[in-house]
């Protein structure tokens, strides 16, 4: 066979590859695979861990403000400016660890009633974050 050097190391490759590959049974593949998925899983895991911490601090404010001023909306006014309410509150938590405790309450206390009783009981925790 005439080819170049590239083309040939190929193929001796390919060739060399499906017959290793025909020559596992059934068990031998599932546990190649097994291998190679919980390798894959570790990667993407370690990734997450590493580059990802101070990002996560800044999106779990940002849901936390949109969720709160979405409910407020929802429930009591649905001209209500969510936009800027969650653009205020974001500039807000970012600066003040007591504010973001704050918002936490009121976001689980939102959560945890209907809009009827949020209107009575959250009173408390979401005062300053949304009217």
């Amino acid at each position: 066979m005439v080819c170049s050097q590239r083309v040939c190391d190929w193929y001796r490759f390919h060739k060399w590859t499906v017959t290793v590959v025909a020559a596992m049974n059934n068990e031998e593949i599932q546990m190649r695979n097994r291998v190679i998925g919980a390798g894959f899983a570790a990667l993407l895991m370690a990734l997450g861990a590493v580059g990802c911490s101070d990002t996560v601090d800044e999106i779990s404010n940002k849901v936390d403000c949109h969720s709160v001023c979405k409910r407020y909306a929802d429930c009591f006014d649905s001209d209500y400016d969510v936009d800027g309410c969650k653009d205020k509150c974001e500039n807000s938590t970012d600066s003040s660890d007591a504010r973001q405790r704050k918002l936490d309450s009121c976001d689980d206390c939102l959560d945890s009633h209907s809009c009827t009783g949020a209107a009575f009981s959250c009173a408390d925790e979401c005062v300053g974050i949304v009217p």
